[in-house]
């Protein structure tokens, strides 16, 4: 027999506190406490235990992440939390799979624009880097627009540096390396005037530590839709060495009238993704072999053919997640795939077939990893990844939803 004193102390059902409650669930005995009951299952007066017909395996589950809340749940998160309510468990339950609260800071300590660096730890401000340019004085409180991921602790280069866009109030911009244990600016790459779409200032940057480059892009969108660029900058020249910009450019005239409206870059793989605004395809480029014309596009098929107006894409452990007003859509590598994402319902897309480019075929699959419901609360506008879990953002929803990526289970929302 299973015991437990989940829920002691805490309301939500009608039992007393302390006293225990046996439940028969599926033939397996438990004894919980009474007080973290539903009412239906609290208040039964029968002397013998309460015979519950469902899965044991599930409540057995609940209870253990209830217990220890840091052990990986056997089943999905999603799974687990709609067992949850009918014990009358889900918020001791959603408690203990939720991450802990982030610390705050006071915006006191940050009231100059610039990027500014704290202690997580200690929950302090340790200091703060700006961009200026005795020379011009146009160059003058200047924000960040984009941070580059810092490289993983196991990498061999942990003191790679930190590689930051800022843009002055009159839209001159650069890309920014810092050293990461001085926290001073070392290196100023790409400056440009931001006086038009090409020179605007990159909204993504992805340091490439393996080549030695950053990836830089930015889109913008009108009325009359939208345009951006992506380049390749050496972070030891500071030279481009590839770029492409949409509309126009190089490339097939088929694909002129559908630029991208995101992009970024699988780092361990080295592939450069983007998400074409009309069509909605995904466009793949393998980053050792870039030319004028370097991608190999993916279709959706029928269900993500509403485009790919308002969609972000974000690239992470190896997966490709691309929002769209239907849903979040995954794009994996099939070589990469991992036996607790196969059981995931499949789209197959139509692929155009381009070999020389590097990018097989059948090399990739793509899958819808939510539900009908959770495509009604809004289309997705940010995406992070961070651990096992997938951070993302609707348009008009006040929450943060934290979803299980390692199994691709579902949300939990967190206000």
């Amino acid at each position: 027999m299973e015991t437990s004193a989940a829920g002691a102390g805490r309301p939500g059902g009608g039992g007393k506190s302390g006293t225990a409650k046996q439940l028969n669930v599926g033939g397996k005995l438990f004894a919980l406490e009474a007080s973290s009951l539903s009412l239906s299952l609290s208040l039964d007066p029968s002397p013998t235990p309460t015979f519950v017909d469902r899965d044991p395996a599930l409540l057995s589950a609940i209870l253990s992440a209830i217990r220890a809340p840091s052990s990986p749940p056997a089943f999905p998160a999603r799974v687990l939390l709609d067992e949850a309510l009918f014990y009358g468990l889900h918020a001791q339950l959603l408690a203990a799979l939720s991450p802990p609260p982030l610390l705050g800071f006071s915006a006191s300590l940050a009231s100059s624009p610039g990027l500014h660096v704290y202690d997580l730890l200690e929950g302090w401000h340790v200091a703060s880097v700006e961009w200026s340019d005795p020379t011009d004085l146009r160059v003058l409180k200047a924000k960040v627009i984009a941070i580059a991921a810092r490289p993983p602790a196991d990498a061999t280069d942990t003191n790679s540096p930190i590689l930051a866009t800022f843009e002055c109030p009159h839209r001159e911009n650069c890309i920014l390396a810092i050293d990461p244990v001085t926290l001073k600016p070392i290196q100023e790459i790409g400056r440009q005037s931001g006086s038009a779409a090409k020179s605007s200032s990159p909204d993504r940057l992805v340091h490439l530590q393996e080549l030695g480059l950053v990836f830089a892009s930015s889109v913008s969108s009108g009325a009359f839709g939208y345009s951006g660029y992506m380049r390749l900058w050496d972070i030891r020249s500071g030279n481009v060495v590839w770029e492409t910009s949409e509309p126009g450019g190089s490339g097939r005239s088929s694909r002129f009238g559908d630029p991208f409206s995101d992009a970024d870059v699988d780092v361990k793989q080295l592939m450069l993704y983007k998400v074409c605004s009309k069509s909605g395809d995904i466009g793949a480029a393998d980053l050792r072999r870039l030319d004028n014309d370097p991608w190999v596009y993916m279709s959706s098929g029928p269900k993500g053919s509403g485009g790919g107006h308002g969609s972000v894409l974000h690239c992470y452990k190896s997966q490709v997640f691309v929002s769209r007003k239907d849903g979040l859509e995954v794009w994996s590598r099939l070589e990469e795939q991992r036996d607790d994402t196969c059981n995931l319902p499949e789209q197959r897309g139509a692929k155009e077939t381009l070999d020389r480019k590097g990018i097989n075929e059948n090399s990739f699959r793509s899958s819808y990893v939510d539900t009908e419901e959770d495509s009604k609360r809004g289309m997705i506008e940010m995406m992070e990844g961070g651990g096992d879990r997938l951070f993302v953002t609707r348009e008009d929803m006040p929450v943060v939803e934290v979803w299980e990526s390692s199994r691709l289970a579902g949300a939990i929302s967190l206000a």
